[in-house]
């Protein structure tokens, strides 16, 4: 999580810093309706979303908002244009833009503390101990609230966006528990799943040799010795640092 927020601040910097998109410059879109775009799949919400909010003209906001909006309108249309864009992605997306449409005129930029408030909604307490998490808790829920007023200044969203970035640096991951049993590799026939070396940020794909990553083929199964969570996502351990994602491997007690 330490990595990824620090991914996620130095983004939100970027963002913040970078040109400003121009809207197309046509009719504004009531909230109400931008909020009930329907949809079929998260790619195609944040598509309708992002044309509601490109409608927006700059004389119907504050400045600061504007300038917000055209953040969050400059992440939708990154997202939208990556190739490797996966549904977390465009439900993060469409959650920033979302909150800004919903948000309305603002006194100051909110977009700063809206990206990272929208990341930190990731952090599940089961991944973390009790303590770090509830230090963590405090700040995130007084940063909802104060992300919430149209009238904080740029001062108080600026420094609630510290907080909660200090609050996510601090998170202590809880140790893998020691489990007995094992896993069946649940994948396409004829093909296997990576292996890592690890299950937190800056793992590696265990390798054979230099040019062969080593994986487990469809249908096997492994003798598990440890289970860890991560950002909700289950890792089983095969003895030493041998780790599968537990999304393509069923385990068996």
């Amino acid at each position: 999580m330490k990595k990824n927020m620090v991914l996620v601040a130095m983004l939100s910097a970027a963002l913040m810093g970078g040109a400003v998109v121009t809207a197309a410059p046509t009719a504004i879109q009531s909230v109400a309706a931008a909020s009930q775009v329907a949809t079929t799949t998260p790619k195609a919400t944040l598509s309708a979303l992002l044309s509601n909010a490109e409608g927006i003209k700059q004389g119907n906001m504050t400045t600061a908002s504007y300038q917000g909006l055209q953040r969050a309108i400059g992440l939708a249309k990154m997202t939208m244009s990556n190739s490797a864009s996966q549904t977390t992605d465009y439900n993060f997306a469409t959650a920033v833009l979302r909150g800004f449409m919903d948000l309305g005129n603002t006194a100051a930029n909110h977009f700063g503390l809206t990206y990272l408030v929208n990341s930190a909604a990731a952090v599940q307490a089961k991944d973390y101990t009790a303590a770090s998490f509830a230090k963590f808790d405090k700040v995130y829920k007084q940063a909802i609230a104060i992300n919430t007023q149209k009238n904080a200044s740029q001062d108080q969203l600026d420094n609630e966006t510290n907080a909660l970035s200090q609050a996510l640096e601090q998170l202590v991951y809880t140790a893998p528990s020691p489990i007995t049993g094992s896993v069946t590799v649940h994948y396409t026939k004829g093909y296997g799943i990576q292996i890592w070396d690890g299950y937190k940020d800056g793992k590696r794909p265990v390798m054979v040799d230099k040019k062969h990553a080593k994986k487990l083929m469809a249908g096997t199964s492994w003798k598990v010795f440890q289970v860890a969570n991560l950002d909700g996502n289950t890792w089983y351990n095969l003895g030493g640092n041998q780790w599968v994602d537990a999304a393509y491997a069923v385990y068996n007690k």
